[in-house]
C-alpha cells in the first residue's frame, strides 16, 4: 500500500506537498508539473498490479497481432484531467493494459488538434463524454472502437463502463442500515431550462430512485452541476445554508466529496458525528483525508484491460456488439458509520 512518503520521496517534493496536491488545497502554490507528478505518480502506485512487469511500447506481440497501436481520446482537457485523479487513474490503467501486451498508446485531450487517421490496425478508445460533432468525426474514421466509462448506447457499439445504479443501490442500502435518514446528495448537472427536473445521470437516477423507493428521498437536500472540489464546497454550503439538513451527504465524485470536506469544516461541523460524507471513484487523496473517506472503488485497471480485449477482438473481425459492465467494491472508512456485518 502506498504511503504519502512513497509519492513523495519518487516526485522529489515533500510529504507536505504531496499531501495539499492530493487534497486539492487552492492555497498551495506549486507548478502544474509538479501536481501532474503527484497525481500520475498516486494513481501509478495505488492501481500498480503486483507481478505484472512493464515493456517498453513497441511492436504488438503474437497476443495482440492485429493492433499497432491505441489511442485514447480523453473528453477532457489536460488541464480537467489533472483536477480529476479518477481520470488519470483511468488513462493511466488504459496505457498499462497496452504496456503488457507491447501496444503504443497515445493520449489527445479535448483541447488538442484531433486530426487523426486510424487504420484496421489501429484501436480507439473513446474516453468519457465528447460534444456530437468531435463524437461523429470520431466514427467515420475509427473502425476499432471502444467506449470507455460513458454509455453511448445509440450507436451500438463496444462499451466498458462501471455498474454506477447498483453501486449508488449498494451504498444507500449501506448507509440506511447503519441508521442515516437524510441523505443529501451533491454533484451532476444542472438543467436551467427546467429548473424543477431533476438530471438523469446514472448516478443521481439510481439515488432518486432507491430513496423514493423507501420514502427517503428529498429534493431539498439535492444540489447539482460541477465536478471539481471548489464545486463540492459550494454546493455543500448551499445545504448548509438552509433549515433542513442532511445527516449523510452523498458526493457524486471524490473531489466533490473534498471540497465538501472544506465546506463541513469551515462550518464547524464534524464529519461522520455530525454530518457524514461518501463517494465513488476511491482516488488515491480519499484515504489520505481526515477522516479516511468512504468510497465506492470503481476498477480503473480492469477497465483499461478490457477496453484493449474489446478493440482485438473487434480487430480480429467481431461483428457482435459487447457491453461489458464491471462491478464494484465499498470502502468502508471513518467518514461514515459502518453498516453492521
Amino acid at each position: 500500500m502506498a504511503t504519502i512518503k512513497d509519492i513523495a520521496e519518487k516526485v522529489g517534493v515533500s510529504p507536505t506537498t504531496v499531501s495539499r496536491v492530493l487534497n486539492a488545497d487552492p492555497t498551495l502554490s506549486v507548478s502544474k508539473k509538479v501536481r501532474t507528478q503527484v497525481t500520475e505518480t498516486a494513481a501509478e502506485l495505488n492501481y500498480e498490479i503486483r507481478g505484472v512487469k512493464h515493456r517498453t511500447a513497441g511492436k504488438a506481440e503474437a497476443a495482440y497481432p492485429h493492433l499497432d497501436e491505441i489511442v485514447i481520446l480523453q473528453g477532457l482537457t489536460d488541464e480537467q484531467e489533472l483536477a480529476d485523479p479518477y481520470y488519470v487513474g483511468l488513462r493511466l490503467g488504459i496505457e498499462r493494459a497496452c504496456r503488457a501486451v507491447g501496444l503504443t498508446a497515445h493520449v489527445h485531450y479535448s483541447n488538442e488538434d484531433r486530426d487523426l487517421k486510424p487504420n484496421a490496425r489501429t484501436g480507439v478508445v473513446v474516453v468519457g463524454h465528447h460534444d456530437e460533432t468531435s463524437l461523429q468525426k470520431i466514427l467515420n474514421q475509427a473502425p476499432n472502437l471502444v467506449f470507455v466509462g460513458a454509455e453511448y448506447e445509440k450507436y451500438d457499439l463496444d462499451v466498458v463502463c462501471h455498474d454506477l445504479s447498483n453501486s449508488m443501490r449498494k451504498l444507500l442500502t449501506g448507509l440506511a442500515n447503519a441508521g442515516y435518514e437524510q441523505f443529501g446528495f451533491i454533484g451532476g448537472r444542472y438543467d436551467a431550462n427546467d429548473p424543477e427536473a431533476i438530471e438523469t445521470g446514472e448516478r443521481l437516477s439510481a439515488f432518486k430512485e432507491w430513496l423514493t423507493a423507501h420514502d427517503l428521498f428529498d429534493k431539498e437536500l439535492v444540489r447539482q452541476e460541477g465536478k471539481t472540489p471548489q464545486n463540492g464546497y459550494q454546493l455543500t454550503r448551499d445545504l448548509l445554508d438552509q433549515d433542513k439538513q442532511p445527516d449523510v451527504i452523498v458526493a457524486a465524485t471524490d473531489s466533490l466529496a473534498i471540497g465538501a470536506y472544506m465546506a463541513l469544516k469551515e462550518a464547524g461541523k464534524q464529519i461522520s458525528a455530525d454530518i457524514a460524507v461518501a463517494a465513488f471513484n476511491d482516488i488515491p487523496a480519499a484515504r489520505h483525508l481526515v477522516p479516511p473517506l468512504t468510497t465506492v472503488k470503481l476498477p480503473a485497471e480492469l477497465i483499461g484491460k478490457t477496453a484493449v480485449e474489446l478493440l482485438q477482438e473487434r480487430a480480429e473481425g467481431r461483428l457482435t456488439t459487447k457491453r461489458v459492465i464491471l462491478g464494484s467494491e465499498i470502502i468502508w472508512r471513518e467518514s461514515c458509520r459502518k453498516p453492521a456485518e
